[in-house]
This record gives C-alpha cells, sequence and structure tokens, in this order.
C-alpha cells in the first residue's frame, strides 16, 4: 500500500491469520468470490510452503486469467522454487535482504523488490512506547506442520523437555511460552504439576507479539520468522537448531543436552 496501490476494503485471509485479522480490526473474507477478482485490477497475495495449492494460488491463477497484475510477497526463505505451485506472480516483494538475495537467483525471469518490512517497522514504533523489560525469557513456540495425533504428542513430549532445560538453566528467572497461533499445547499431567508448583513458567495470552517482547530482554526458540523479527529488533536472540537454507539468516545457537 505504500507503494501507491489503490486501498480498498477487500482482504482475503485463511487459517491464524482470520483471528489476527480480527484483533487489528480488518474485516477479512475467507472465502475466495470470482466477483473478486473481477472487481480488482492489482492483486497482492502471500506465500506458503507447497502443497496443497492455496486460496493465493487460485488468486494468481484467475487474476492473471483475465491479464490482471499480480505481486507476491514474500516473507520466508525457504523453498523459493515451490511457494507458488500454479503460477508465478508477475512481480515479487521481498522485505528484508535475505529473501531479496536468494530470490534474485530464484526467480530470474521476475521483477524483484526489496521493500521495507511494515509490521517490523510497527512493532518497533509500539516497543518504543512500551517497552518495560521484566528480567523474564521469552520462548517462542514453533508449529507442528504434522496435524495427526501422534505428531501432536511427539511435539508436545518435545516442549515440555525443553521448557524443563531453560528452566534448569535460567533458574529463578520467569520463563514466558508465547506459542505459535496454529499449535495448541496441552501439558501433560507432570508437568502441569511441576510448572504450578515453581510458578516459574507463564503462559503468554497476549495477541500480538510486541506485547511479550516489551517485557523481555532475551528470545529463546526454533529458528522461525518470529526470531527473525526479534533479531531485527536488536533483541538477544538464541536459537535451538539452525537453517538449512544457504544465505538464509542465521542465529546464535543454544545447543540443547543429548537427546532432545
Amino acid at each position: 500500500l505504500e507503494h501507491g496501490a489503490r486501498i480498498t476494503d477487500d482482504v482475503l485471509v485463511s487459517g491464524p491469520g482470520l483471528e489476527i485479522a480480527g484483533q487489528l480490526g480488518i474485516k477479512a473474507l475467507n472465502d475466495l468470490k470470482y466477483e473478486l477478482i473481477e472487481k480488482h485490477d492489482l492483486f497482492i497475495v502471500g506465500s506458503s510452503d507447497p502443497q496443497p495449492a492455496k486460496v493465493h494460488d487460485f488468486v494468481i491463477v484467475e487474476a492473471k486469467r483475465r491479464q490482471k497484475r499480480v505481486i507476491g510477497v514474500l516473507d520466508n526463505w525457504e523453498n523459493f522454487e515451490k511457494r507458488w505451485p500454479l503460477d508465478l506472480p508477475d512481480e515479487i516483494w521481498t522485505t528484508d535482504n535475505y529473501a531479496f538475495e536468494i530470490g534474485k537467483e530464484v526467480f530470474k525471469d521476475r521483477s524483484i523488490s526489496l521493500v521495507e518490512n511494515p509490521y517490523i517497522k510497527d512493532v518497533r514504533k509500539k516497543l518504543e512506547k512500551d517497552r518495560n523489560p521484566d528480567g523474564s525469557v521469552l520462548f517462542l513456540g514453533s508449529p507442528n506442520k504434522r496435524r495427526d495425533s501422534q505428531a501432536f504428542q511427539s511435539n508436545n513430549d518435545c516442549l515440555c523437555e525443553i521448557l524443563d532445560f531453560l528452566m534448569a538453566i535460567y533458574k529463578g528467572k520467569r520463563i514466558v511460552l508465547r506459542n505459535h497461533p496454529s499449535q495448541k499445547i496441552i501439558f501433560c499431567s507432570e508437568h502441569k504439576r511441576d510448572y504450578g508448583r515453581e510458578r516459574q513458567l507463564h503462559i503468554s495470552n497476549n495477541a500480538f507479539l510486541f506485547q511479550d517482547l516489551a517485557k523481555t530482554s532475551l528470545v529463546i526458540g526454533f529458528p522461525s520468522y518470529a526470531l527473525f523479527v526479534a533479531k531485527e529488533l536488536d533483541f538477544e536472540v538464541l536459537a535451538l537448531g539452525k537453517f538449512t537454507v544457504s544465505g538464509a539468516p542465521q542465529f546464535t545457537q543454544l545447543d540443547l543436552p543429548d537427546g532432545l
């Protein structure tokens, strides 16, 4: 929108994006109607992991079929070749130098631009007003891409072990868990009892990331976009693991014990 696109009230999102849009006061649609394609001349779409094809993939196909322009936004660093499985946007925007450099190598026949990241700009502005660190450690959860119950339980057990480890090495500090919006965690009974007794672990119910960042100086998590945001905002960041994609942002690592 800061590049001259006409502002409209039509925003199409799905998944966790619907709740986030509501929190921002945006009236969002979650169902693609073809009259939307007829109504507009320019479309700005996101991207996602490949398969199955997502709503924005069909927007690209239908818009280009009508000779309408599509701009795609890349806000990650992995699987660029498969981000739009049905057709490519006419132009690609990236919001950080890492994605820009990777994109230039992958999409040689597309116009690629590096644009300011409005989300990081907004969070930085809010933190300037609300920052009040209390010595806590913020742990950023990550989504479990597999949806079956066995994978969920495995992910949950692993998270419990990691939190045990963090509480041990940061004894006396409050550990705040901010989970990924697409994943709900149900703790096993022994962890509920232990965490309740120690009063060291807190589950964040804050709607926005900046609300949790405002209270901490140290952020820990698996490599993710949220962790990247914290790094860009000059927080001390420790990652459990690293990106394997060449050119992606890397973080200082916190090594887990063997077996985790």
